[in-house]
């Protein structure tokens, strides 16, 4: 609502005293405008609190037209993941998909390839409406969905037989297949999101 993007919303940023939770580390936060599109998003690695269509961002950065798009999308993704949280993302999608990491790039470079192509993103202006619209509307509820995930693997460890946990575990996995499914190429529904959020914590 303030045109802030966190951008690193994760366990290890979250801090809880007398049942309040606080959101630290702005460091990496966004503040933008809808004036243009802010030059840190085409730093970005891939990262597990940063949405894989970042690499949209880093094909319209380098490239100039949509020839051998697939392929060119393929190696900005596996040059983005070059460190453990990269690494990370990758597993835990593989394990959440129930897929091998070929079939885990696959999915992502098609989800990229399609919303290049679908939202003529070489367009500036189209560009700038999708990284306003959708990327920066979307980033910190993965940051959250992804926090959710991490804290049950957590709790799971400590409880690895509590129906209630795993059933949560279950339902998680679903949110975030679905999420990473839509919030490529459209808005996501941050009331409906929050409520189904909530929902786990019963």
């Amino acid at each position: 609502d303030n045109n802030i993007t966190h951008t690193d919303i994760k366990r290890e940023n979250l801090t809880i005293n007398n049942n309040k939770i606080s959101l630290i580390d702005f460091g990496r936060a966004i503040i933008a405008d809808g004036n243009k599109i802010p030059d840190i998003i085409y730093l970005f690695r891939l990262d597990f609190n940063i949405l894989p269509s970042i690499i949209i961002f880093n094909f319209v950065k380098k490239y100039t037209s949509e020839n051998n798009l697939q392929d060119n999308l393929k190696d900005i993704l596996i040059n983005h993941i070059d460190n453990p949280n990269s690494k990370r993302l990758i597993q835990d999608l593989e394990t959440i998909f129930n897929m091998n990491t070929s079939d885990i790039y696959n999915l992502i470079v098609n989800l990229s390839m399609h919303t290049i192509l679908e939202k003529k993103l070489l367009v500036e202006e189209n560009l700038k409406q999708y990284c306003y619209k959708i990327y920066l509307h979307n980033l910190d509820l993965w940051g959250i969905l992804y926090t959710y995930y991490n804290i049950i693997i957590i709790m799971l460890h400590k409880y690895p037989k509590d129906t209630k946990l795993l059933n949560r575990y279950e339902k998680i996995c679903e949110l975030i297949k679905e999420f990473i499914i839509k919030c490529f190429n459209e808005q996501i529904n941050r009331k409906k999101f929050i409520t189904v959020l909530k929902s786990l914590n019963n």
